[in-house]
């Protein structure tokens, strides 16, 4: 059976509630014990740890892992920020390794870890190569830590950015070895490029085959990106069918910025219906 997740922030599953979004959550689904039962009688069994607050202990990072833990969930990561240099302050990239290295020793290289391309306002060859170079320092790193990573496409921001395409991923991806990396197709943000960049609407066969982990939300009315299934305009439908074709066996990851829509009538039955919607597909 494929696996069905949903990305929750940190400070909600360590009940510190430092976010806005995470205290829409707790408004709307209770506390991160409630929620979870929920979804996993609504068939998820993928965490994604999504939005790490700045003034979160080791202690809230602790917590968070561990209630992924006790309920069985798999795991994935929503990495930090890829720094500006080549030269990698690895505790600070991942904070919480010592945490995965305790609580996951036996299956750390199950957890996937996705990154966003480097986003500043430089040129792009530079971008890429520095985004190529901290990648490949990361594969071949010699710390304790083994996990597998994903690169994400963006969304157009209205400047110079490597990671809009289908091909500007596939080509930096391309330039590392490639046994402990791949791609995360971000499909609320191709959608929106298709709508604001011209980019195709649906990825290439080189993009698919290095698919192994997904982002799924709608947009919003106004265009906005991380929204539950309620407008419908991704092709939700298309696009995992594509992936099945492909023999894709990730997870099938809701991505949902629950503040975003936090002014919505009914936010549980939408999101339920989110899920609903998602599962029935993969089954």
């Amino acid at each position: 059976m494929n696996k069905l997740g949903v990305s929750l922030p940190w400070d909600y599953l360590s009940d510190t509630i430092l976010r806005q979004e995470s205290d829409v959550i707790k408004s709307n689904f209770g506390s991160c014990t409630t929620f979870l039962k929920v979804l996993k009688a609504e068939g998820i069994t993928s965490i994604e740890l999504r939005h790490r607050h700045k003034n979160l202990t080791c202690e809230d990072m602790h917590k968070a892992v561990t209630i992924v833990r006790e309920f069985e969930f798999s795991l994935t990561i929503h990495g930090e920020t890829l720094p500006e240099t080549s030269v990698l302050n690895f505790n600070k990239l991942f904070p919480w390794h010592k945490i995965i290295d305790k609580l996951y020793e036996n299956d750390k290289s199950n957890i996937i870890v996705t990154f966003h391309p480097l986003i500043k306002k430089k040129e792009e060859v530079q971008l890429v190569k520095l985004t190529v170079e901290i990648l490949k320092k990361l594969l071949t790193s010699n710390n304790l830590f083994s996990c597998k990573y994903a690169l994400e496409n963006q969304r157009y921001r209205g400047y110079i950015d490597p990671g809009v395409t289908f091909k500007g991923i596939f080509g930096m991806i391309s330039r590392v070895p490639k046994d402990k990396i791949g791609i995360c197709w971000d499909m609320g943000h191709s959608y929106a490029n298709v709508i604001n960049y011209n980019q195709p609407l649906f990825p290439p066969e080189e993009f698919l085959k290095r698919v192994i982990h997904t982002h799924i939300h709608d947009l919003g009315p106004a265009g906005e990106t991380h929204w539950m299934f309620k407008e419908n305009q991704v092709p939700l439908y298309e696009n995992v069918k594509l992936l099945q074709s492909y023999n894709y066996r990730g997870v099938y990851n809701l991505e949902l910025s629950f503040n975003r829509f936090a002014e919505e009538p009914d936010i549980n039955g939408l999101v339920m219906k989110t899920i609903e919607k998602l599962r029935k597909l993969i089954i």
